[in-house]
């Protein structure tokens, strides 16, 4: 996981079965999620990015499928893609990214997703998106917003936070899709590596990160993995 193989060619590499890397894949990747208490503090740049609803090993669909790669139906922003929400620290690396909801971006979204976790006396940089207005007003941080065409405002713009989703997007493409019910698992897994990337070493990565998920792994079962709804209530 460390290296981002594929479930094949994890399975490949440790001589298991498929089924048994996907299990321990989501098994880390749970453990990792849920024992995730990353709060951001500092100049925070904030933004959303969004991903097609993907039902990839589902069963049961609600719509007709279509091929892998294919486009939306709806043009815009519609309920056929997700709105992840991300949030990004200017010095640390450290970040939060996470389903806020379907379609276009909201107050409830992002609150869902940024609610609490950054710290006061922070200042979070935007686009014009007027959701963070509330958002910022609510949590009491200081809000820079930037105008639309306008890149930068002093020492704050929103380059970080922009780099970061070309990089989350390119690490979901690796996959050739990820199913939308296991979209989270993923975001976290990309945030651990980039907290992580200024550490060469590997065993690095295994012993100080990946190893928080092995003791932290609890009883998933394959089935409850394999069950688990496209959407959550609490985008979870």
């Amino acid at each position: 996981m460390v290296r981002k193989y594929s479930i094949r060619k994890s399975a490949s590499e440790c001589h298991i079965s498929i089924r048994t890397a996907f299990m321990w894949r989501h098994k880390i990747l749970d453990a990792l999620r849920l024992s995730d208490k990353t709060e951001l503090s500092g100049i925070v740049e904030a933004d959303e990015t969004f991903f097609r609803v993907s039902y990839k090993g589902s069963r049961n669909i609600e719509r007709k499928s279509r091929r892998r790669g294919g486009e939306v139906h709806k043009r815009g922003l519609s309920t056929e893609q997700v709105c992840v929400v991300c949030g990004i620290e200017r010095d640390n690396k450290k970040s939060i990214s996470k389903i806020g909801g379907l379609g276009k971006t909201s107050i409830k979204t992002i609150k869902s997703v940024l609610n609490n976790k950054i710290k006061e006396k922070s200042v979070i940089c935007t686009d014009k998106e007027k959701s963070y207005l509330k958002f910022a007003k609510s949590n009491k941080l200081e809000h820079i917003r930037l105008e639309e065409f306008k890149s930068k405002k002093g020492i704050y713009h929103i380059n970080h936070i922009n780099s970061y989703h070309t990089r989350l997007k390119k690490f979901i493409d690796n996959f050739n899709g990820v199913s939308t019910k296991h979209l989270n698992n993923y975001l976290i897994w990309n945030n651990v590596i980039n907290e992580n990337s200024s550490q060469n070493s590997e065993s690095f990565m295994i012993d100080k990160v990946w190893c928080r998920g092995l003791q932290n792994v609890g009883h998933t079962l394959y089935k409850d993995v394999c069950s688990r709804q496209v959407m959550y209530e609490e985008a979870a």
